[in-house]
């Protein structure tokens, strides 16, 4: 069992991040926008990360939740963040819609929206 104790409930919209922009248009896969969010130590790292990644499917802008095995654990630590989801049932839900959830269901936004390498911000 995975120790969750002084873990911080985060995420990042892709789209938003200062890098977002040029990560999605170098993907081959066609990715229009992702979030992701887990379980993150404070001092670095993190016990289970996961996505929703947005795709068009029959041009439709559809989300896909991606979790990995090393992840489960930690998104059985979210039955909040689930429940809410089930209530998105077959909408499409956007990127912002997501991140609404997210927030209220505990989790902090660190999008790193500023360029740290940029002087002009």
């Amino acid at each position: 069992m995975k120790d969750v104790t002084g873990m911080k409930k985060q995420f990042i919209v892709l789209s938003q991040a200062y890098y977002g922009k040029s990560s999605i248009n170098s993907r081959i896969d066609c990715l229009q926008d992702d979030i992701c969010f887990g379980l993150y130590d404070p001092s670095g790292g993190t016990i289970g990360e996961m996505l929703i990644s947005w795709y068009y499917l029959e041009n439709t802008l559809t989300p896909k939740l991606v979790v990995y095995d090393d992840a489960w654990f930690a998104l059985a630590q979210f039955p909040d963040l689930i429940a809410e989801l089930a209530l998105l049932d077959d909408t499409n839900p956007t990127p912002a819609v997501i991140a609404e959830v997210l927030v209220r269901c505990g989790f902090k936004d660190v999008t790193p929206r500023v360029n740290p390498y940029n002087e002009k911000g």
